[in-house]
């Protein structure tokens, strides 16, 4: 059994560009996803929106086939309509059962692994200052401050194709994965993130918390967060 939660705060943004996924597959699997729209009024929310309903389509296919027809999919609506041109999302997607987790993400969403003792980053930021991280040219701390932190280098429909990374994991019963936006990202380390994943067992409780958490620490952007717990008594 895998147990989920969700949670999205609008932050200090006029609207919620952000959505959100858990859907339960026939095979016992769960497909998890956060998208993180970006463009002009509301061009963002549809970027996102799209994604996910394509994403949904595809639950079964490869992440590669997959964010490709997500990717298509915004990226001819984006010419198709005026309103939306350079829409485009972030995308971090997840399959798991109760043994192995399969991801892929675009962009500067995250996805976490919390193993009980230790918070795991299991995703690469897509943006200008990660790479300059890479390179040694900063410190993960100054990056935190650095003005261009959010300028993702990669996302879904923004070209007519797109690179996606994938990975894939082992977990336990009793591990617990976060998938997030970078409003939440942005303004709480990895060390707050992990205390409170230790602090709190009730999900749905964790989901408020890592948002009300978030705003506290004086986020503006819309936060959102997709948890999932790995309940299986034994593995398959």
């Amino acid at each position: 059994m895998i147990q989920t939660a969700t949670h999205t705060d609008i932050g200090l943004r006029l609207g919620n560009e952000d959505a959100l996924l858990v859907l339960p597959l026939p095979d016992g699997s769960t497909l998890l996803a956060v998208a993180d729209g970006m463009g002009g009024h509301n061009a963002g929310e549809v970027a996102s929106q799209l994604t996910l309903e394509m994403l949904t389509e595809y639950a079964d296919a490869p992440f590669a086939d997959a964010f490709d027809a997500c990717n298509a999919r915004v990226y001819k609506r984006s010419l198709a309509d005026r309103r939306c041109n350079g829409m485009g999302t972030t995308l971090v997607a997840a399959r798991v059962d109760g043994r192995t987790v399969q991801a892929a993400y675009v962009g500067d969403s995250r996805i976490y692994h919390w193993d009980g003792h230790a918070l795991h980053q299991r995703s690469e930021d897509h943006s200008y200052v990660a790479e300059l991280v890479r390179r040694g040219l900063f410190t993960p701390e100054e990056a935190r401050s650095h003005p261009h932190r959010n300028r993702i280098t990669r996302a879904i429909g923004t070209d007519p194709a797109v690179d996606t990374d994938c990975t894939s994991f082992r977990w336990k019963r009793g591990d617990l994965l976060l998938l997030c936006s970078d409003g939440l990202h942005d303004v709480l380390t990895d060390g707050d993130i992990a205390v409170l994943l230790r602090e709190e067992p009730d999900l749905q409780q964790l989901a408020h918390r890592l948002v009300r958490e978030a705003l506290h620490a004086g986020a503006s952007d819309n936060i959102s967060v997709v948890l999932a717990r790995n309940e299986e008594k034994f593995e398959r």
